[in-house]
């Protein structure tokens, strides 16, 4: 039987060296006790996906609408709050963050305002000029949820795959083991 692992002391000893074997080890035994919750996330990510062919496919139009305009809106808010921030500081202020000091608080605010408000304008311009290719975009996507919706069987090939694989892993492991 053939070993990937060197099984001379020496040679062992000067792998463990570049390597670090025992994060290694630890790391697959973190992974034969969370095995059941890496299931359990897979899963419930295909609930989700499905839920959310759905959600495309029935309110396509408004989850994109909501979806601009909340990021408009957090873009707007965030510097709105620097500004307000920004007019109570005053000159030659402190800030620290992240355990970094800096000496100039009011014009980071202002640089945070000036940024987030020109972020929430150019986010808004996009969404202007490009209107009209949204909207192909979300009856493409309309469409694709219906048939993916329709035909479920096509979600069976991604799943076999990562079965097919998962057998491969855990045969390549027990042979090497």
């Amino acid at each position: 039987m053939y070993v990937c692992i060197p099984t001379e002391q020496k040679n062992f000893q000067k792998l463990s060296s570049v390597i670090n074997l025992d994060y290694i080890e630890r790391w697959l035994h973190d992974t034969r006790i969370s095995w059941p919750i890496v299931i359990a996330v897979c899963v419930s990510a295909l609930i989700l996906g499905f839920i959310f062919f759905y959600m495309i496919e029935w309110m396509g139009m408004c989850l994109v609408v909501v979806s601009v305009v909340a990021t408009i809106s957090c873009f707007g808010l965030l510097g709105y709050y620097s500004f307000q921030e920004y007019r109570q500081t005053k000159s030659g202020e402190v800030f620290q963050f992240a355990e970094r000091t800096f000496s100039n608080k009011k014009a980071i605010l202002f640089w945070v305002t000036f940024g987030s408000w020109a972020l929430a304008i150019i986010c808004l311009l996009i969404w202007c000029c490009y209107w009209t290719k949204i909207k192909v975009s979300i009856g493409i996507m309309q469409v694709a949820s219906k048939f993916i919706n329709s035909i479920k069987r096509i979600l069976i090939l991604p799943i076999g795959l990562f079965v097919t694989f998962i057998i491969f892993l855990i045969f390549w492991i027990t042979s090497v083991l």
